[in-house]
Protein backbone atom coordinates (compact mmCIF):
# COMPACT_ATOMS: atom_id res chain seq x y z
CA UNK A 1 0.00 0.00 0.00
CA UNK A 2 1.19 3.52 -0.72
CA UNK A 3 2.75 5.63 2.21
CA UNK A 4 0.87 8.80 2.84
CA UNK A 5 2.36 12.61 3.46
CA UNK A 6 1.74 14.22 6.41
CA UNK A 7 2.15 17.92 7.53
CA UNK A 8 3.90 18.40 10.31
CA UNK A 9 2.54 21.32 11.79
CA UNK A 10 5.13 21.82 14.46
CA UNK A 11 7.35 23.09 11.54
CA UNK A 12 4.55 25.99 10.60
CA UNK A 13 4.81 27.50 13.54
CA UNK A 14 7.97 29.89 13.18
CA UNK A 15 7.16 32.07 10.79
CA UNK A 16 9.75 33.39 7.83
CA UNK A 17 11.01 36.78 7.94
CA UNK A 18 9.53 37.78 5.02
CA UNK A 19 7.88 36.64 1.85
CA UNK A 20 11.23 35.46 -0.55
CA UNK A 21 12.25 33.33 2.66
CA UNK A 22 8.03 32.05 2.43
CA UNK A 23 8.67 31.44 -1.09
CA UNK A 24 11.59 29.16 -0.41
CA UNK A 25 10.36 27.51 2.01
CA UNK A 26 7.14 26.73 0.49
CA UNK A 27 9.40 25.46 -2.92
CA UNK A 28 11.00 22.85 -0.60
CA UNK A 29 8.07 21.67 0.28
CA UNK A 30 6.83 21.26 -2.87
CA UNK A 31 10.03 19.80 -4.50
CA UNK A 32 9.68 17.57 -1.85
CA UNK A 33 6.29 15.75 -1.94
CA UNK A 34 6.97 15.72 -5.55
CA UNK A 35 10.20 13.83 -4.62
CA UNK A 36 8.15 11.66 -3.03
CA UNK A 37 5.63 10.80 -5.29
CA UNK A 38 7.90 10.20 -7.94
CA UNK A 39 9.32 7.53 -5.68
CA UNK A 40 5.86 6.04 -4.45
CA UNK A 41 4.18 8.25 -2.11
CA UNK A 42 0.36 8.93 -1.96
CA UNK A 43 -0.45 12.32 -4.20
CA UNK A 44 -1.96 13.61 -0.95
CA UNK A 45 -1.23 15.44 1.94
CA UNK A 46 -2.84 15.06 6.15
CA UNK A 47 -2.66 18.30 7.56
CA UNK A 48 -4.28 19.13 11.31
CA UNK A 49 -7.24 21.59 9.32
CA UNK A 50 -7.52 23.70 6.55
CA UNK A 51 -4.13 25.24 5.91
CA UNK A 52 -5.14 27.83 3.64
CA UNK A 53 -5.51 30.91 6.00
CA UNK A 54 -1.58 29.54 7.76
CA UNK A 55 0.81 32.24 7.57
CA UNK A 56 3.85 32.25 5.94
CA UNK A 57 5.28 35.05 7.66
CA UNK A 58 3.53 38.12 8.55
CA UNK A 59 0.74 39.47 5.97
CA UNK A 60 1.52 36.40 3.86
CA UNK A 61 -0.63 33.27 3.90
CA UNK A 62 -0.85 29.97 2.40
CA UNK A 63 -3.46 31.38 0.16
CA UNK A 64 -1.88 33.79 -0.91
CA UNK A 65 0.96 32.09 -2.14
CA UNK A 66 -1.27 30.12 -4.32
CA UNK A 67 -1.95 33.67 -5.96
CA UNK A 68 0.95 34.84 -6.26
CA UNK A 69 2.11 35.50 -9.75
CA UNK A 70 5.87 35.66 -8.48
CA UNK A 71 5.73 31.81 -7.97
CA UNK A 72 6.12 29.46 -10.47
CA UNK A 73 2.73 28.42 -11.42
CA UNK A 74 3.62 24.58 -12.07
CA UNK A 75 4.51 24.17 -8.13
CA UNK A 76 1.51 26.28 -7.43
CA UNK A 77 -0.78 24.11 -9.92
CA UNK A 78 0.53 20.83 -8.23
CA UNK A 79 0.00 21.86 -4.74
CA UNK A 80 -3.94 22.59 -5.66
CA UNK A 81 -4.10 19.31 -7.43
CA UNK A 82 -2.98 17.36 -3.86
CA UNK A 83 -5.56 15.37 -2.81
CA UNK A 84 -6.03 17.01 1.29
CA UNK A 85 -7.31 15.59 4.31
CA UNK A 86 -7.99 16.87 7.68
CA UNK A 87 -8.11 16.84 10.73
CA UNK A 88 -5.17 14.21 10.86
CA UNK A 89 -7.06 10.71 11.83
CA UNK A 90 -11.18 9.87 11.30
CA UNK A 91 -13.38 7.16 11.57
CA UNK A 92 -12.51 6.28 7.92
CA UNK A 93 -9.30 5.15 9.46
CA UNK A 94 -10.63 2.61 12.02
CA UNK A 95 -11.71 2.27 15.51
CA UNK A 96 -8.39 0.69 16.35
CA UNK A 97 -6.30 3.16 15.36
CA UNK A 98 -8.54 5.86 16.61
CA UNK A 99 -8.20 4.04 19.94
CA UNK A 100 -4.72 3.69 19.81
CA UNK A 101 -4.37 7.28 19.42
CA UNK A 102 -6.65 8.23 22.21
CA UNK A 103 -4.48 6.26 24.58
CA UNK A 104 -1.34 8.02 23.13
CA UNK A 105 0.63 11.43 23.15
CA UNK A 106 3.49 12.45 21.21
CA UNK A 107 5.82 15.30 22.28
CA UNK A 108 8.73 17.13 20.51
CA UNK A 109 11.31 19.24 22.44
CA UNK A 110 8.66 19.74 25.24
CA UNK A 111 5.43 20.69 22.30
CA UNK A 112 2.79 18.31 21.56
CA UNK A 113 3.44 16.94 18.06
CA UNK A 114 0.02 15.23 16.20
CA UNK A 115 1.36 15.04 12.70
CA UNK A 116 4.22 13.35 13.96
CA UNK A 117 2.26 11.57 15.42
CA UNK A 118 -0.07 10.57 13.32
CA UNK A 119 2.84 9.79 10.72
CA UNK A 120 4.00 7.18 13.21
CA UNK A 121 0.75 5.72 13.90
CA UNK A 122 -0.24 5.63 10.16
CA UNK A 123 3.48 4.39 9.17
CA UNK A 124 3.74 7.33 7.02
CA UNK A 125 5.78 10.08 5.80
CA UNK A 126 6.02 13.36 7.75
CA UNK A 127 6.72 16.44 5.86
CA UNK A 128 7.67 20.18 7.14
CA UNK A 129 8.79 23.78 6.53
CA UNK A 130 12.23 24.47 6.47
CA UNK A 131 11.69 26.64 9.16
CA UNK A 132 14.03 25.45 11.90
CA UNK A 133 17.28 23.45 11.59
CA UNK A 134 15.70 20.87 13.62
CA UNK A 135 13.36 19.80 10.50
CA UNK A 136 16.36 19.39 8.37
CA UNK A 137 16.31 15.54 8.61
CA UNK A 138 15.51 12.28 7.50
CA UNK A 139 14.27 11.03 11.00
CA UNK A 140 12.96 12.71 13.72
CA UNK A 141 12.63 11.59 17.42
CA UNK A 142 9.79 11.62 19.10
CA UNK A 143 8.86 11.75 23.10
CA UNK A 144 5.47 9.17 23.19
CA UNK A 145 3.82 7.71 25.77
CA UNK A 146 1.19 4.92 25.33
CA UNK A 147 -1.64 3.94 27.72
CA UNK A 148 -2.29 -0.02 27.81
CA UNK A 149 -5.30 -1.30 28.68
CA UNK A 150 -4.34 -2.55 31.94
CA UNK A 151 -3.61 1.56 32.67
CA UNK A 152 -0.19 1.18 32.75
CA UNK A 153 1.95 3.65 31.10
CA UNK A 154 4.80 3.25 28.53
CA UNK A 155 7.03 6.06 27.58
CA UNK A 156 9.86 5.81 24.96
CA UNK A 157 11.78 7.20 22.22
CA UNK A 158 10.18 6.80 18.88
CA UNK A 159 11.64 7.09 15.18
CA UNK A 160 9.42 9.52 12.71
CA UNK A 161 10.31 8.85 9.03
CA UNK A 162 10.50 12.76 8.08
CA UNK A 163 11.58 15.08 5.24
CA UNK A 164 12.04 18.44 4.78
CA UNK A 165 14.07 18.89 1.32
CA UNK A 166 13.96 16.58 -1.93
CA UNK A 167 17.13 14.68 -0.99
CA UNK A 168 15.67 13.34 2.41
CA UNK A 169 13.90 11.44 0.09
CA UNK A 170 16.70 9.41 -0.94
CA UNK A 171 16.62 8.07 2.44
CA UNK A 172 13.29 6.20 2.15
CA UNK A 173 13.52 5.59 -1.40
CA UNK A 174 13.04 1.34 -0.96
CA UNK A 175 10.03 1.71 1.83
CA UNK A 176 8.12 4.24 -0.46
CA UNK A 177 8.08 2.16 -3.65
CA UNK A 178 7.75 -1.19 -1.37
CA UNK A 179 11.32 -2.43 -2.81
CA UNK A 180 11.31 -3.38 1.00
CA UNK A 181 8.71 -5.86 0.92
CA UNK A 182 6.24 -5.19 3.75
CA UNK A 183 5.61 -8.18 6.29
CA UNK A 184 2.03 -9.85 5.25
CA UNK A 185 1.55 -11.74 8.53
CA UNK A 186 2.89 -13.29 11.70
CA UNK A 187 3.78 -16.25 10.02
CA UNK A 188 5.57 -13.85 6.68
CA UNK A 189 7.58 -12.79 9.24
CA UNK A 190 8.47 -15.71 10.75
CA UNK A 191 10.23 -17.09 7.48
CA UNK A 192 11.62 -14.38 6.75
CA UNK A 193 13.50 -13.80 10.14
CA UNK A 194 17.10 -15.42 9.30
CA UNK A 195 16.92 -12.69 5.91
CA UNK A 196 15.26 -9.35 7.74
CA UNK A 197 16.83 -9.41 11.29
CA UNK A 198 20.55 -11.50 11.22
CA UNK A 199 21.34 -10.57 14.30
CA UNK A 200 18.26 -12.04 16.31
CA UNK A 201 18.00 -15.89 17.17
CA UNK A 202 14.59 -16.41 17.25
CA UNK A 203 13.31 -19.04 19.93
CA UNK A 204 10.99 -22.14 18.48
CA UNK A 205 8.30 -20.80 20.41
CA UNK A 206 8.09 -17.46 18.99
CA UNK A 207 6.87 -19.28 15.95
CA UNK A 208 3.25 -20.00 17.03
CA UNK A 209 2.89 -16.59 18.83
CA UNK A 210 3.66 -15.20 15.73
CA UNK A 211 1.12 -17.96 13.65
CA UNK A 212 -1.57 -15.98 15.66
CA UNK A 213 -1.26 -12.42 14.00
CA UNK A 214 -2.73 -12.12 10.58
CA UNK A 215 -1.99 -9.44 8.39
CA UNK A 216 -4.69 -6.71 9.55
CA UNK A 217 -3.65 -7.82 13.55
CA UNK A 218 -3.31 -3.90 14.73
CA UNK A 219 0.41 -5.12 16.47
CA UNK A 220 2.17 -6.60 13.23
CA UNK A 221 3.83 -3.55 12.29
CA UNK A 222 4.95 -2.68 15.69
CA UNK A 223 6.63 -6.38 16.29
CA UNK A 224 7.85 -5.32 13.11
CA UNK A 225 9.53 -1.97 13.94
CA UNK A 226 10.50 -3.24 17.53
CA UNK A 227 12.77 -6.21 16.04
CA UNK A 228 14.08 -3.89 12.84
CA UNK A 229 15.40 -1.27 15.80
CA UNK A 230 16.92 -4.50 17.84
CA UNK A 231 18.56 -5.67 14.53
CA UNK A 232 20.13 -2.60 13.89
CA UNK A 233 21.40 -2.24 17.42
CA UNK A 234 22.86 -5.57 17.90
CA UNK A 235 24.03 -5.25 14.09
CA UNK A 236 26.68 -2.56 15.26
CA UNK A 237 27.13 -3.84 18.49
CA UNK A 238 31.18 -4.35 18.39
CA UNK A 239 32.22 -3.97 21.99
CA UNK A 240 31.63 -3.09 25.93
CA UNK A 241 28.43 -4.61 27.60
CA UNK A 242 24.49 -3.85 26.78
CA UNK A 243 23.60 -0.80 27.45
CA UNK A 244 20.09 -0.10 27.00
CA UNK A 245 20.35 3.47 26.75
CA UNK A 246 21.69 3.30 23.22
CA UNK A 247 18.58 1.74 22.28
CA UNK A 248 16.43 3.81 20.33
CA UNK A 249 13.03 2.55 22.15
CA UNK A 250 12.35 1.81 25.94
CA UNK A 251 13.26 -1.46 26.88
CA UNK A 252 13.31 -2.18 30.95
CA UNK A 253 13.88 -5.53 32.97
CA UNK A 254 11.38 -7.25 35.33
CA UNK A 255 11.71 -7.28 38.74
CA UNK A 256 13.51 -9.64 41.12
CA UNK A 257 10.85 -10.45 42.51
CA UNK A 258 8.82 -11.22 39.23
CA UNK A 259 11.52 -13.14 37.71
CA UNK A 260 11.56 -15.33 41.03
CA UNK A 261 7.86 -15.87 41.38
CA UNK A 262 7.47 -16.33 37.25
CA UNK A 263 10.34 -17.46 36.68
CA UNK A 264 8.30 -20.69 34.80
CA UNK A 265 6.64 -18.35 32.29
CA UNK A 266 9.97 -16.42 31.55
CA UNK A 267 11.97 -19.50 31.09
CA UNK A 268 12.83 -20.11 27.55
CA UNK A 269 14.81 -23.08 25.37
CA UNK A 270 16.94 -21.42 22.62
CA UNK A 271 18.20 -22.55 19.70
CA UNK A 272 21.62 -23.21 20.97
CA UNK A 273 20.24 -25.97 23.13
CA UNK A 274 20.39 -23.41 26.54
CA UNK A 275 17.35 -22.55 28.83
CA UNK A 276 17.61 -18.68 28.99
CA UNK A 277 15.44 -16.50 31.77
CA UNK A 278 14.19 -13.45 29.57
CA UNK A 279 13.64 -10.24 31.52
CA UNK A 280 14.22 -7.45 29.07
CA UNK A 281 11.48 -6.41 27.09
CA UNK A 282 9.59 -3.64 25.01
CA UNK A 283 5.99 -2.72 25.19
CA UNK A 284 3.41 -2.77 22.79
CA UNK A 285 -0.25 -1.37 22.72
CA UNK A 286 -3.08 -1.90 22.50
CA UNK A 287 -3.47 -4.94 24.59
CA UNK A 288 -0.36 -4.74 26.74
CA UNK A 289 1.59 -7.00 24.53
CA UNK A 290 5.20 -7.65 25.15
CA UNK A 291 8.60 -8.78 23.37
CA UNK A 292 11.23 -10.17 25.46
CA UNK A 293 15.04 -10.42 24.37
CA UNK A 294 18.06 -11.86 26.46
CA UNK A 295 21.54 -9.88 24.86
CA UNK A 296 23.96 -12.43 23.96
CA UNK A 297 27.74 -10.73 24.58
CA UNK A 298 29.68 -13.54 23.38
CA UNK A 299 28.00 -13.68 19.62
CA UNK A 300 26.34 -9.69 20.18
CA UNK A 301 23.45 -11.49 19.10
CA UNK A 302 19.97 -11.08 20.84
CA UNK A 303 17.60 -13.96 21.45
CA UNK A 304 14.15 -13.32 20.76
CA UNK A 305 12.06 -15.68 23.20
CA UNK A 306 8.62 -14.30 23.26
CA UNK A 307 5.95 -12.24 21.71
CA UNK A 308 2.34 -12.10 23.33
CA UNK A 309 0.73 -10.45 25.98
CA UNK A 310 1.99 -9.65 29.24
CA UNK A 311 2.89 -12.17 31.41
CA UNK A 312 1.94 -12.64 34.43
CA UNK A 313 4.16 -10.24 37.23
CA UNK A 314 4.68 -9.39 41.00
CA UNK A 315 2.08 -5.78 39.85
CA UNK A 316 -0.49 -7.72 38.46
CA UNK A 317 -3.94 -7.16 40.43
CA UNK A 318 -4.91 -10.09 43.13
Amino acid sequence: MAKELILNELSLLQLATGIYSSRERMKALVDTILEAVRAGALRSLRSPGPIDATLLTQGYSIAQWRNDPQVDREQRSYFRTLQTKSPYLSEADGAALLDKHSRSEFRFRGQTATGLGTALLLDALSLSLTSDLCWDLDRVLLHCSYLDEDADLTEEPEEVRHASRPFHIAAHADWLSGRDIPIRDGLDLWSRRETLFPSLVFCSTVEAQLASLDGGHPLLGQIGKRLELLERFFKGWAEGGFDPARLPMKVTPDSAATLERFAADRLVLCPDGEWRLFSWHARMTPGAWRLYFEPDAASRRAFIGYVGKKPPSVRDPT
